[in-house]
């Protein structure tokens, strides 16, 4: 390995970092829109439970 390469292997490293933030940044926003996904998810059911109770209806699961 070359003692002096103008920094190339410094650059290289900081290069991967920030890719590998950016990378995790977007893994992060991914998970958390799937939990607010599920939860909007299971609220709406629950919104659709209540209207079925209230109109008489009866729910089959």
């Amino acid at each position: 390995m070359p003692l002096f390469d103008a920094g190339r292997n410094l650059g290289n490293l900081r290069h991967a970092r920030a890719t590998r933030d950016a990378i995790l940044a977007n893994y992060e926003k991914a998970i958390q829109t799937a939990f607010r996904d599920v939860a909007d998810a299971i609220a709406r059911e629950a919104t659709i439970d209540d209207q079925l109770t209230a109109s008489g209806g009866s729910i089959d699961r």
